[in-house]
């Protein structure tokens, strides 16, 4: 093992064995078959220096060993972990927690194209969806989306459904906001049920509850009951609240008649 500086040539700089970026000055790089294979720097880092300083050794273990101890096990991010896990599959890696075999099933993801890579890399796309992507048709489309927006994994999954269940695509140039899209989709997918949603809201506003009170609806109205919440940290609190929302119910009590209807 040795520190030196070397100069980058793509036509022997390969790799195989790259495991993810590090904000370390010194690259970490396996000399095997004449062959350079950086293990904490992509080859894209690499290929913009004229020189590198790397710490060099034949013994490719001892060397996933130093990564580990410079990036830290438990900063890893989900892509690490799974270049980790391909590479003990060939290697004496004992060293791996044990906690990392839990990850074995989203190891295809490695064989995904590299754009949705980096965004799973990135923490743009959950792995579950990422798992999803390879026999979607509207794969792009979906991709452009999450670079557009970040989306939560309901979120996700709720976009991943809906390209999988239509054929049409999303005209992006005329959204500008999350929301947008989501509404988008969600009337595509159950028009009855948003324009139901829609309405709900709207009355619902016009109630001007404190903000201390809300009224909620069972999830897609799968049931005809409707509940209050309420707020408090006393019992003086809840009495009081109580209290307004009682003044409430009594003043707009055509409007409480229509919303229990509605549903």
């Amino acid at each position: 093992m040795q520190i030196k500086i070397i100069s980058f040539n793509p036509e022997i700089f390969l790799s195989d064995f790259f495991v993810g970026e590090s904000n370390s000055s010194l690259s970490i790089v396996y000399h095997g078959k004449e062959k350079y294979y950086p293990i904490n720097t992509s080859l894209a880092n690499l290929s913009e220096k004229k020189k590198i300083k790397a710490l060099i050794s034949d013994d490719l273990t001892e060397l996933i060993s130093i990564f580990l101890s410079m990036r830290g096990v438990n900063n890893l991010n989900i892509l690490e972990i799974l270049r980790l896990l391909r590479l003990s599959k060939f290697l004496n890696i004992s060293f791996l927690p044990e906690s990392f075999n839990k990850y074995d099933r989203y190891l295809p993801i490695l064989e995904l194209p590299s754009e949705i890579i980096n965004l799973a890399e990135t923490g743009m796309i959950f792995p579950e969806i990422a798992l999803s992507l390879k026999e979607l048709r509207n794969q792009r489309d979906f991709i452009e989306i999450l670079k557009s927006f970040r989306l939560t994994f309901s979120e996700q999954k709720e976009v991943l459904s809906f390209f999988k269940d239509n054929k049409e695509t999303i005209e992006m140039g005329k959204i500008t906001k999350k929301e947008e899209l989501l509404k988008l989709i969600r009337n595509k997918q159950s028009p009855e049920y948003f324009n139901l949603l829609e309405r709900f809201n709207k009355a619902k506003k016009q109630l001007s509850l404190p903000k201390n009170i809300r009224l909620k609806e069972t999830p897609y109205f799968e049931t005809k009951d409707l509940k209050i919440e309420i707020t408090f940290k006393t019992i003086s609190e809840l009495k009081d609240r109580i209290g307004k929302l009682k003044e409430n119910i009594d003043e707009k009590e055509k409007l409480w008649q229509e919303i229990t209807k509605l549903i």
